[in-house]
Order: structure tokens, then C-alpha cells, then sequence
């Protein structure tokens, strides 16, 4: 494993980071709830492109190593032995039936690396088989129509840090809400296992499990390391109590942290992240979306007498005040976003610290960009918005940082 990984703050200086660009996945985004729920509307996927390359190469102007997932899942599946770990779960029986596994396997198996990526991310309709089924056809494979996806395509896959979140020197994979978006989450953890740059690495805090989790979700954008020991979890509609107890349990009994809290989520608006309500931008400074934030109910916990129990505190004071507590600080000085996370393009959450004091950000955000600069914050303006309102900080998972 690269010794290097490990992300214990927002803020710490940024090395590394992993992102998936757009392209095949996104143009198949079918119209509709889906569309509506993901990215507001059909996305501009030319434009969407461009954008993410101009990310992408400001992360690198500023010292941060890109990896992108087609290229790291291609690699990963040159060897034998992930391929077989990755298309023994996508094509489990649950999920396609048996007759189309006979006739998918032996085409998916002997594909180039390079391809077999692009198809597992970007989807596959009946009209791209290269090859005329055999018998026997089973039910799926003779209901669908040249249009029909064999394999489903993970438009979702484009906001990375969605799928797993680095905590310490480990990662949890998510079980994101919708349930067409938790095939991500299987492909960060074929790469994860089996590619050199990750072989070791501990991907034990949550996420593991070969078993229905049941109620349990969990999505990476309500997770933040916020420093050495230190964990802060969103709670509500995207990660569920039941995710929030195990991940805690798991960290506090393993040494991944000392102290976790957790923060209860508005139930509206309905894609609501902690990262929506909240961005770390330099040591002292947040920006937050609105007024909500203080409203919140907030609890601490820590590991109890007994290793597998759990101690919980209900905290009186307002969110920010428990922050600063916790971080040492006299107080945290805030920026109020221009507009209600969901709202408009003055929203000015999400954004992504590449180090104390410096941010990318969209520049559609002026407002809150100009409160930014007046704080002393350095505001890297680029292109956003083409696949929705997410901000910097929802297209890429840090997987390196520097200690504060």
C-alpha cells in the first residue's frame, strides 16, 4: 500500500485524490425521477467534460496527484483474480439471471481490461453484444429491446466522494440511498482489494459486509475527518442511524477515533449532505448554508467502559460552538452562504480545501466567493455546473493529506 494515504482533516494539504470523469454513463442518464434526483436536469455532457478536465488540471497545477476510475478500474482488472472477485457480484443471481450470465461471462471475461471498464461505468444495451445470443434465452435477455441496459451505466459515479470516504488510513465504502447508484461502491471495492497503489490498505471501518445492511446507508459526503481522532458524521435521510452507530462503533473500538459527533439533518430538502450545509476552508473559517446549521441536534460519542458499547452525550450548545470545543478553538468564524443549500447557483456549498485558506470553488458562486476573499480565503474560480449543483467538494475523494 502507498504509505502516503491517509486523510485525517478537511484541510490538511491535499497530495491525492480520486475522481471519475464524464462521458458513456452520463449520456445514458434516462430522463425523469432519476435524472430530477441526480442532476436536476438531462446533463450537457460535452460541457460536463470540459469542466471536469479544467478541475482536473487544477488539482494537479496545485500539487495534487489526479487518479481517475476508469484508469485505475482497467488496471485493477488486468489481473485474473479481481475480475473474477468483481463479475461474481455483478452478475449474482439477485441481480441478473442465469441464463444471461451464461451468455454475458465468457464475453466479459476475455474483454480488455480498458473496455470492460468503460462498460462496467458507462452501461450496456443489448445492440452493443458483438455476438448473437445462444440458447437457451432466458427471460431477461429476450424482454429487452436493442435499447435495453444488459448492464445499468453509473452516472452518479462522476461525484466520487459520494462512494467512499477516507477516514485516518482507512476507507469506508458507501450503501448510497438510491438504489441504482450502489454499484459504485462495488467497483471502488474491487479496486480498493486488488490494485497495487491499495493492496492493504484498511477498508474495514464500514462497508464490507457480504450482507443486506438493511436499514443501514451510508453516503460520503456526510462524512468529515476533522482532525487526528476526531470524526463528525451527518445523520438523516442519506446516512441512517443504524449506518451512523456501526461506523461510530467501528472507529471509537478501533482506534480510528477518539470522538465522534454526529448531527442531525434537516429531512428537507431531500438531497441535503453534511457537506451541503457545511465546508471547512481554512483552520478557523467555515462556510455554511444558512441558518439551519445551528438547529441542529448534536451528539458525542465515545468508546464506553466495555469496548463494544457506546457512550452518548447530547450536546446543549449550538453545533458551531461544539466544533470549536472540540478543534481548540476560541471560535469558529463563519461565512454565510448567499443561498439556501438546493437553492440557487449562490448556494456556495461543497467546496473542496486543497489546504488551510485555499478552495476550489464554481464561479457562479460570487456571492459567497466575495465573502471568501474578504475573510482572507484564496478562491480558485472554475467552471461548474453542467451536471448539477454540487459543488468541488462532490467531485473528488481525497485519499492523501498532509497532517495539520
Amino acid at each position: 500500500m502507498d504509505p502516503s494515504l491517509g486523510v485525517h482533516s478537511e484541510l490538511g494539504r491535499l497530495r491525492q485524490v480520486l475522481v471519475c470523469r464524464p462521458g458513456m454513463a452520463q449520456r445514458r442518464q434516462s430522463p425523469g425521477a432519476e435524472a430530477g434526483a441526480l442532476f436536476d436536469a438531462l446533463p450537457l455532457v460535452d460541457q460536463a467534460a470540459e469542466e471536469h478536465s479544467r478541475f482536473c488540471a487544477a488539482l494537479r497545477l496545485l500539487g495534487v496527484e489526479v487518479l481517475e476510475l476508469h484508469h485505475l478500474l482497467a488496471g485493477t482488472l488486468e489481473r485474473r483474480i479481481a475480475r473474477n472477485w468483481l463479475l461474481d457480484r455483478w452478475l449474482d443471481p439477485t441481480r441478473v439471471d442465469i441464463e444471461l450470465t451464461q451468455q454475458l461471462r465468457p464475453w466479459l471475461q476475455d474483454l480488455p481490461a480498458v473496455e470492460l471498464a468503460e462498460r462496467l461505468i458507462g452501461g450496456l444495451v443489448r445492440a452493443e453484444l458483438p455476438f448473437d445470443p445462444t440458447e437457451p434465452q432466458g427471460l431477461q435477455m429476450r424482454s429487452a429491446d436493442p435499447r435495453t441496459p444488459l448492464l445499468p451505466p453509473l452516472p452518479g459515479s462522476v461525484l466520487m466522494r459520494d462512494s467512499s470516504v477516507w477516514i485516518g488510513d482507512g476507507v469506508a465504502l458507501s450503501r448510497l440511498r438510491a438504489p441504482e447508484r450502489r454499484d459504485e461502491a462495488l467497483l471502488l471495492g474491487v479496486v480498493y482489494h486488488f490494485h497495487p497503489r491499495f493492496v492493504g490498505c484498511n477498508t474495514g471501518w464500514w462497508g464490507e459486509g457480504e450482507q443486506d445492511p438493511g436499514p443501514a446507508l451510508l453516503a460520503g459526503g456526510d462524512v468529515m475527518p476533522l482532525s487526528k481522532g476526531l470524526v463528525l458524521l451527518g445523520m438523516g435521510q442519506h446516512t441512517t442511524v443504524q449506518a451512523v452507530s456501526q461506523l461510530a462503533r467501528n472507529l471509537l473500538s478501533r482506534g480510528g477515533a477518539d470522538r465522534v459527533l454526529v448531527a442531525r439533518l434537516p429531512a428537507m430538502p431531500v438531497g441535503c449532505h453534511l457537506d451541503r450545509l457545511l465546508s471547512f476552508c481554512d483552520r478557523d473559517l467555515v462556510v455554511v448554508g444558512g441558518s439551519a446549521l445551528n438547529a441542529l441536534q448534536t451528539f458525542s460519542l465515545r468508546r464506553g467502559k466495555r469496548n463494544d458499547v457506546l457512550e452518548v452525550q447530547q450536546e446543549t450548545r449550538p453545533l458551531l460552538q461544539v466544533l470549536a470545543e472540540a478543534l481548540e478553538l476560541k471560535q469558529l468564524r463563519v461565512v454565510v452562504s448567499g443561498g439556501d443549500p438546493g437553492g440557487p447557483w449562490e448556494d456556495g456549498g461543497q467546496l473542496l480545501a486543497i489546504s488551510p485558506g485555499q478552495v476550489l470553488a464554481w464561479h457562479r458562486n460570487a456571492h459567497t466567493n466575495a465573502q471568501l476573499r474578504e475573510a482572507g480565503v484564496e478562491v480558485i474560480e472554475l467552471p461548474g455546473g453542467s451536471l448539477g449543483r454540487a459543488g468541488s467538494h462532490a467531485y473528488a475523494c481525497p485519499i492523501s493529506r498532509e497532517p495539520l
